[in-house]
């Protein structure tokens, strides 16, 4: 609940308040699940967009790197959840200006996705536009 509230939060523009609630739902996930578990992982990810949201480039990254290892720890390299924080910090590097960092995010969780729900999934797809419209940027 804590964290669903916290979402609210950051789609009204109140990061201070999206925070506060998605800490409150980290301690609990730690606590119970332990730090290990996707769902710290998930709420770890989710911190990272609000931080995303508000221009903070380097907390962005500092969370979704805390999710990223819990992922690929616990689900793998290849699965989905690790596609899904690429493509996240991918953005974050985009958002930085850095092109080249973006790109190989978004490689890598095309990669996975192409592999584990095929080229036609509407992820995979997102995806593959993302990497044409950061290549042509970086022609531009």
């Amino acid at each position: 609940t804590y964290n669903n509230m916290a979402g609210v939060y950051d789609h009204q523009g109140d990061y201070e308040k999206a925070l506060e609630y998605y800490e409150k739902a980290l301690a609990i996930h730690e606590q119970v699940l332990g730090p290990e578990h996707p769902d710290t992982a998930a709420t770890y990810n989710n911190m990272a967009l609000v931080y995303d949201h508000q221009g903070d480039y380097k907390k962005a990254l500092k969370y979704y790197k805390k999710a990223l290892a819990i992922v690929e720890r616990v689900l793998g390299p290849d699965h989905p959840s690790t596609a899904t924080t690429y493509s996240n910090m991918a953005y974050v590097f985009y958002h930085q200006g850095n092109y080249t960092k973006s790109l190989e995010y978004f490689k890598k969780a095309y990669a996975i996705r192409s592999s584990k729900l095929g080229e036609n999934h509407p992820r995979t797809l997102d995806v593959k536009r993302s990497i044409s419209f950061v290549e042509s940027l970086q022609r531009n």
